[in-house]
């Protein structure tokens, strides 16, 4: 998203000053054709960004291997977007609902502005909110980055070989056309379910 909005103030600039049209046309393609690696989607769950228990929350630091035959959900958000906050309580509702079967939860903190990448903050949340799952911060976007993720809140569903099943993205609230699908997709992976 900070591509697309660096595209616009370009081409805004680019018209301003009267460069020829074409010209702008194609400094944006290529613009947009630069950006699209950033955004590659991965086919498996990627390895953890931090290793030091000062960027987990409710956890000590994990690994991917220490999630090897659970499915896994990854959360992306940040602490002060609304849609994040107002997608808790289902977050909250499919781990207590699925963990004995296998779910595990995770939170990956990603920060939109600076004052947020302080773990008190991202603790104040997670306490206001009652956030139980383990949360890595994820201040340098390396995981985002991981991911290929644009949006927050993001949704990702590993299986449990860690290959990705579904992403979606938005708030989401029980009932809601993303929960459902994720539901559904999480009972497919739940043997005798």
């Amino acid at each position: 998203s900070h591509y697309y909005f660096s595209t616009f103030i370009l081409v805004k600039a680019m018209i301003k000053r009267s460069i020829n049209a074409k010209l702008v046309f194609y400094i944006s393609i290529i613009f947009f054709i630069w950006t699209i690696p950033l955004y590659s989607q991965p086919n498996s769950l990627p390895e953890f960004t931090a290793s030091s228990s000062d960027a987990w929350i409710n956890s000590a630091p994990l690994r991917k291997s220490d999630l090897k035959g659970k499915i896994v959900l990854i959360e992306v958000w940040t602490s002060i977007w609304i849609n994040c906050i107002r997608s808790f309580p289902w977050v909250h509702g499919i781990a207590n609902k699925y963990k004995g079967v296998g779910l595990e939860v995770i939170g990956v903190h990603s920060p939109e502005f600076s004052y947020e990448k302080k773990r008190a903050q991202v603790e104040k949340v997670a306490k206001k909110y009652h956030k139980t799952i383990p949360i890595m911060m994820d201040n340098d976007y390396a995981y985002w980055k991981a991911l290929g993720n644009r949006y927050w809140p993001s949704f990702y569903l590993f299986n449990q070989n860690g290959q990705l099943v579904l992403r979606l993205f938005g708030e989401t609230h029980p009932g809601s056309q993303n929960a459902i699908q994720f539901e559904k997709a999480i009972q497919k992976l739940i043997p005798n379910y």
